[in-house]
């Protein structure tokens, strides 16, 4: 599927950079751990699409005649257009070899058992000393 519509793109590259970053700052520790096996399929899935995206991104600022209008610093669009190309394919490599590693990240987890995680978790700490009757 095709997503062109005017500032659409812009707009969903915003959205992933938050949800990246609301998930970075919430995994520190998985609460529920079987859950981090399809957490590794997801990041080894959304790695590979954003692999795409930069060749794809990569593609179009070699062969694009918008940027042909000039550059700020005097120099020349197709000197610039081609260092974009070059350093968004290196960022598509890497983000294959980085989705390579999380689908085996993912196959050593697939072989992991879990302790059950306890309906209520006790309370951190030695358990509170009760001296002498009911404690009431």
């Amino acid at each position: 599927m095709v997503i062109n519509d005017a500032r659409r793109q812009a707009r969903l590259a915003g959205e992933l950079d938050q949800l990246a970053r609301t998930l970075a700052r919430s995994t520190p520790a998985v609460a529920d751990p079987p859950d981090s096996y399809g957490m590794l399929a997801d990041l080894a899935s959304a790695t590979a699409a954003l692999e795409q995206a930069c060749q794809q991104l990569a593609h179009w600022h070699e062969h694009s005649q918008r940027a042909h209008a000039g550059t700020d610093d005097g120099t020349d669009p197709a000197t610039r257009t081609s260092q974009v190309s070059t350093a968004l394919a290196r960022a598509a490599a890497a983000l294959g070899q980085a989705s390579e590693a999380l689908h085996q990240a993912q196959s050593a987890n697939s072989h992991l058992r879990w302790i059950p995680t306890p309906a209520i978790e006790p309370p951190a700490g030695p358990p509170p000393r009760i001296t002498g009757g009911l404690g009431l």
